[in-house]
């Protein structure tokens, strides 16, 4: 199990965040039923059941894991980068003004 959740983490660690998605994986908590993780995050793009365990996939890649029907560990989406940063003045390029 200990496994099982460093390879969350790992896995989560390279995924993007889908705009919004953010917010939402911050609602995600140990203990939650599949039904209110369902409810908070949507349906998952691929379900994967086996021994007890269970693991959602969704779009982002980012997952939860769930054992004997709770949460037991997740991974969430980097937080979403700023639509754009501040141009600096060495973003900017030179120009020359030339007297007339």
């Amino acid at each position: 199990m200990f496994a099982a959740g460093i390879l969350l983490v790992v896995l989560g660690a390279a995924s993007p965040a889908v705009p919004g998605e953010t917010l939402r994986w911050t609602q995600v908590r140990s203990g939650l039923s599949r039904a209110q993780v369902s409810e908070i995050l949507g349906e998952p793009l691929m379900r994967n059941a086996a021994r007890g365990y269970e693991r959602w996939v969704y779009d982002s890649g980012c997952e939860v894991q769930f054992t004997r029907g709770e949460v037991s560990a997740w991974t969430a989406p980097k937080p979403e980068k700023s639509a754009g940063a501040p141009i600096s003045r060495r973003d900017a390029p030179l120009t020359v003004a030339r007297r007339t």
